[in-house]
């Protein structure tokens, strides 16, 4: 077995390991897919400065931080989304107080 294919058989493994770690933490099945693509992207383009040493902590780090800025990401959508239902609400409650008050 060539260098080249035990290097793409040690990341798939490496994938499967880091997607499994992503889903016990939370994360839907698409989102954990698209961390380890997008985490499979950077390491294709930082292959030549990563060693055998540090391409599994890095592999971890990257996909974790991924999955962390995806959450806050979701979570800040939350919060927009939270506000702007009530002002709509509060919105509606002042129609309605002019509608009783009108006599």
């Amino acid at each position: 077995m060539g260098k080249e294919n035990i290097l793409t058989s040690y990341l798939i493994n490496l994938g499967e390991e880091v997607f499994k770690l992503l889903l016990a933490k939370g994360a839907i099945k698409e989102d954990a897919e698209d961390i380890i693509q997008n985490t499979f992207y950077k390491v294709y383009t930082l292959l030549d400065s990563l060693t055998e040493d540090n391409i599994r902590p890095w592999f971890f780090r990257v996909a974790l931080n991924e999955y962390i800025d995806l959450k806050r990401k979701k979570e800040q959508q939350n919060i927009y989304l939270t506000e702007e239902i009530y002002s709509k609400l509060q919105y509606t409650d002042r129609e309605l107080d002019a509608v009783l008050n009108k006599d």
